[in-house]
């Protein structure tokens, strides 16, 4: 999954810097929804983490 947001993100970057005017800020928009996807999914998993080690004490 954080793959598919990592290609999505690199691709919507390499738009935004190729073209101009509405293309590139729904490229823009695209790249910073998937930042925050790939954010929220590494903070969920570290949350997870750690949730598991609090069990185990």
């Amino acid at each position: 999954m954080k793959g598919i947001f990592l290609l999505l993100l690199i691709g919507a970057v390499s738009v935004a810097l190729m073209t101009d005017d509405l293309i590139k800020a729904l490229a823009e928009l695209v790249g910073f929804v998937c930042l925050v996807a790939l954010l929220f999914l590494t903070k969920k998993k570290k949350r997870a983490n750690i949730k598991l080690e609090a069990e185990e004490l």
